[in-house]
C-alpha cells in the first residue's frame, strides 16, 4: 500500500497554503466567525431575559442551544458560500492555464487527479472549519447542547462540504470558461 500524498494534492496545497491571502483570509474569517457568534449571543441573552423570565441556570440552557443552532446555520451559509467558489475553478483553471494536457499525461489516473483536486479545497475548507471550531463549541459552556451534537454539527458541515465540493468538481470539469464553472458550481 503506497501511503504518499497525491501529487496534485501536494502541489495544491503548497500553492494555497503558501500564498500571502491564506493567512489573512483565515485571521478575517475567525474574526468574523466570532463577531458574529458574539451578536448571537448578545440576542440569546436578550431573549432568555425577556421572552422566558427564567432563572440564570434554565436560561443558560436556552442560551446555549440558541447559539449553537445560530452558529450553525451561519457556518452552513458558509459553506454554501465558500465552498463552490474554492472549487469551481480546479479543473477549468487548468484549461485556462493550458496546463491541465500536462497533468494528464502524468501516471495519475483520472480519478487521482480528480480527487487530488477536491481534497486541496477541501483541505483549505477543514483548515476555516477547525480554526473556529472553538468558537462553535463556546455553547457547550452554556448547557442546552452537549459534545456529542457539537461534533455531529461539524460533521455534518463538513460532508455538506464535501458535497458541494464534489458537484462544483463535476461542473468545473464540465465547462468552458471559469465564468460557466463558477456559475454551475453556484447553481
Amino acid at each position: 500500500m503506497n501511503l504518499a500524498m497525491n501529487p496534485v494534492l501536494g502541489r495544491e496545497v503548497k500553492e494555497r497554503f503558501r500564498s500571502r491571502r491564506a493567512p489573512v483570509f483565515v485571521t478575517l474569517w475567525v474574526l468574523g466567525v466570532g463577531l458574529i457568534g458574539y451578536l448571537v449571543y448578545l440576542i440569546a441573552q436578550m431573549a432568555a431575559r425577556d421572552a422566558f423570565g427564567l432563572g440564570q441556570g434554565v436560561a443558560g440552557g436556552y442560551m446555549g442551544r440558541f447559539i449553537f443552532e445560530g452558529m450553525l446555520a451561519l457556518l452552513m451559509t458558509a459553506v454554501v458560500m465558500i465552498v463552490p467558489g474554492l472549487t469551481a475553478l480546479s479543473i477549468v483553471g487548468e484549461r485556462e492555464r493550458q496546463t491541465f494536457h500536462i497533468l494528464q499525461v502524468t501516471q495519475l489516473s483520472p480519478l487521482q487527479i480528480v480527487l487530488g483536486k477536491l481534497w486541496s479545497s477541501m483541505s483549505y475548507f477543514l483548515l476555516l472549519l477547525v480554526a473556529v471550531a472553538p468558537v462553535a463549541a463556546l455553547p457547550l459552556l452554556f448547557g442546552g447542547v452537549n459534545l456529542s451534537e457539537v461534533l455531529v454539527g461539524l460533521g455534518m458541515l463538513l460532508l455538506t462540504a464535501v458535497t458541494l465540493g464534489s458537484i462544483s468538481i463535476w461542473g468545473s470539469s464540465r465547462a468552458r470558461s471559469s465564468r460557466g464553472a463558477v456559475a454551475n458550481a453556484y447553481t
